[in-house]
């Protein structure tokens, strides 16, 4: 029986389904990381409540532990419902159909542009993979492609695909915003407060006199990373 042969945008669908999979896994690793660290809070919260009134009112005692339990269920079940479209593999698949849908391909476009991208991915010089660790992002795989007549960004805590088309692209200018952040970081059992600086990075495509599209990149890594990519085909203005 003769088996139907794959078209390019089968493949480079696949391709980006694959990419999902890393996605998915590090949004379930960030659930767990805050469900252990709600737990941690909710057990020294109850053991706090009970060592403190256990001597003079037992019964206020065990009401911290319970009020400790209950909050720690509650915080749960709303991180739960919150994160939860995160680890659902339909969800990416209808991202990158809408992606594609918004392009508004004919057929043959649709085509052009997968087998651009597949081409692409098998050119270190044309496409990179790399983490996102701004504000948001938590260590999110991220994936950048530029072919001939497109770029794509893939990846991070939206996962997109952000299509770019490149038809009449002179120039790509960068722009970036700086945000000071509160964060806890812990030595050994001595948890200490600082800001945490993260930098955004917002990369505009301009021809004819006008912007044809933008990408945001999370980091400076991420951010040299794209634009040691873009810089062989583009000047880049500030």
């Amino acid at each position: 029986m003769p088996t139907q042969k794959t078209t390019e945008y089968q493949a480079w669908f696949q391709s980006e389904m694959e990419f999902a999979k890393g996605v998915r896994k590090r949004k379930r690793a960030v659930f767990l990381k805050c469900i252990a660290i709600t737990f941690v809070v909710a057990v020294l919260a109850g053991a706090a409540g009970f060592v403190l009134n256990v001597g003079s009112d037992p019964d206020t005692g065990m009401f911290a532990v319970i009020g400790a339990v209950f909050s720690f269920f509650l915080v749960a079940l709303i991180l739960l419902i919150c994160m939860l479209p995160g680890f659902l593999k339909g969800r990416y698949g209808r991202k990158i159909k809408r992606a594609v849908k918004r392009q508004g391909f004919t057929d043959d476009q649709r085509e052009r542009f997968a087998g651009e991208q597949m081409a692409a991915l098998g050119d270190s010089a044309c496409t990179a993979s790399f983490i996102m660790t701004g504000f948001g992002e938590d260590h999110m795989p991220a994936r950048f492609t530029l072919s001939d007549h497109y770029a794509c960004l893939t990846g991070g805590t939206g996962f997109g695909p952000y299509i770019i088309r490149l038809e009449g692209t002179e120039t790509v200018r960068v722009s970036s915003s700086s945000m000071n952040i509160p964060a806890i970081t812990r030595v050994f059992t001595l948890s200490l407060s600082r800001n945490q600086n993260y930098t955004s990075y917002l990369i505009r495509f301009v021809g004819n006199g006008r912007e044809q599209g933008c990408i945001k990149v999370y980091d400076a890594e991420g951010y040299g990373i794209v634009m040691d990519i873009l810089r062989r085909r583009f000047p880049v203005m500030q």
